[in-house]
């Protein structure tokens, strides 16, 4: 519980420069209990290694559910032409249908990563994080290099494939660094980042 007053503490003194979050391991478990703790914080957390609770991946299928209502909304509205109350009562009842499977399957008082604006990033291999089934999974090849610094659990190569928090989905993802999008992703007058 030290880790969490003292991030706490600074955050009540320093809380209009902090904006992001980036944590590794207990640093991530103590941000995300924060984060949870004061919902009014706007900002966005990577966690790297977080060991959580998630076996089944309820809130990836969340932000799926999510992205399926916002990707429908956008396709009706593009695609076709008809009465605006004729799309408002399909989007009704298109809404309700995925209302009931999210009831059904437990997700109505699940909260997504995305609307929680957090990214858990995992590494396979690394047992801190086996229970989370939601966190984006990469595969480090130099994990094998790192085995005295806890293998899986080192991620300092898949932190090299991360920038700011600017990205498709505010992510930071640098998906090809051959490509120069890494540089689309910088911004080099981003908000300051606690790093715990």
């Amino acid at each position: 519980m030290d880790r969490y007053k003292q991030l706490d503490a600074f955050m009540m003194a320093n809380h209009d420069k902090v904006n992001n979050f980036v944590a590794h391991s207990k640093g991530s478990s103590v941000v995300d209990v924060w984060m949870k703790n004061h919902p009014q914080f706007a900002g966005y957390a990577r966690l790297y290694g977080t060991p959580y609770d998630d076996p089944i991946g309820k809130e990836r299928f969340k932000d799926y559910m999510l992205k399926v209502r916002a990707d429908r909304v956008e396709y009706y509205t593009k695609n076709f032409r008809s009465p605006s109350w004729l799309e408002s009562v399909a989007d009704t009842i298109e809404n309700k249908k995925l209302d009931v499977l999210e009831f059904t399957l437990g997700l109505d008082k699940v909260k997504g990563m995305q609307e929680r604006h957090q990214l858990r990033i995992a590494n396979e291999g690394d047992f801190a994080a086996a229970l989370d089934g939601s966190a984006k999974i990469f595969w480090d090849p130099t994990s094998v290099n790192h085995l005295s610094q806890g293998g899986g659990h080192f991620y300092g190569s898949t932190a090299s494939l991360f920038a700011g928090f600017n990205g498709k989905d505010g992510d930071g993802y640098i998906p090809n660094e051959e490509s120069g999008k890494e540089k689309e992703n910088i911004d080099e007058d981003e908000d300051y980042e606690v790093i715990i």
